[in-house]
């Protein structure tokens, strides 16, 4: 099945659910010594702070681009594919991500795979500021302005999602998250399960939180807390009647009766308005 019959069939299943639930070449480059952090200190730079990130947010296997001079923790501790953009043979199209750092911007002036890996990217977490800021970045073969425009569709199904949500009767959310979900603060997939959820038992949310290196790259919240009405629904059989692309990454149990739901990065967004 084709990548746009995949989109339109789960837009198609998003629009159902929110109706019902709502009843509404290799170059010779100078690069720059980056130091490392000394051993028994805390690691708590840009380039540390996306290593911890990219650990817990990447699957293994997930092809990242990098500078030069990028330690090889990255690789060791989480098997996630580091490629060197500056080394000859490297293919940026088979990135998914690029990490931009001061020494990969360096190297963009000089290095065409490294110029283009830019270009056609945008930021999904952003650590740090300036001219040290480090950038997790999702590539688009296709070019950054047709990735900015998939991005638009997204949150403007996003806050409809989410308007959505506040206005149906079965949906109740502490002040905090009502903001996120009427500003598209709230992932799609995230919203999509709270409405399918909502059309069985009354939900309640009380908490959307986003991480801060991806609230700086202007990305919506993957995490939230709820509760459910119905404590004899069986959540693993509901969620599992799900398409897989909106089915949580993990459900933790809280106290109270709380449940913290979980997704990964999504590459690109799971639905299109067009």
């Amino acid at each position: 099945m084709g990548t746009k019959t995949m989109v339109s069939h789960s837009y198609v299943f998003v629009a159902t659910v929110l109706v019902f639930a709502t009843g509404v070449s290799c170059s010779v480059v100078h690069h720059r010594h980056r130091p490392q952090p000394a051993v028994g200190r805390a690691a708590t730079g840009p380039i540390e702070q996306a290593e911890t990130w990219a650990k817990a947010n990447l699957a293994p296997g997930t092809r990242v681009g990098v500078d030069f001079a990028f330690p090889d923790a990255l690789g060791r501790n989480r098997p996630v594919a580091l490629d060197v953009l500056s080394l000859g043979g490297a293919d940026w199209r088979a990135d998914a991500f690029v990490l931009s750092t001061a020494e990969l911007r360096d190297e963009a002036g000089s290095i065409d795979s490294v110029s283009a890996a830019l270009a056609s990217s945008l930021p999904v977490a952003v650590f740090g500021s300036g001219a040290a800021r480090v950038e997790l970045r999702e590539i688009a073969t296709d070019g950054a302005a047709a990735l900015t425009d998939r991005w638009r569709h997204d949150l403007a199904a996003r806050t409809s999602a989410g308007i959505g949500l506040l206005r149906n009767p079965r949906v109740e959310a502490t002040t905090s998250s009502q903001a996120a979900l009427r500003h598209g603060g709230l992932d799609l997939r995230a919203a999509t399960v709270i409405a399918w959820l909502a059309a069985k038992t009354p939900v309640r949310i009380t908490d959307v939180a986003i991480d801060g290196a991806e609230a700086a790259a202007g990305r919506p919240a993957r995490r939230m807390t709820i509760s459910i009405a119905d404590a004899t629904i069986a959540l693993s059989a509901e969620l599992a009647a799900l398409p897989p692309d909106y089915r949580p990454a993990s459900v933790t149990p809280l106290p109270r009766g709380l449940l913290r739901l979980w997704w990964t990065v999504a590459t690109a967004p799971v639905v299109s308005l067009d």
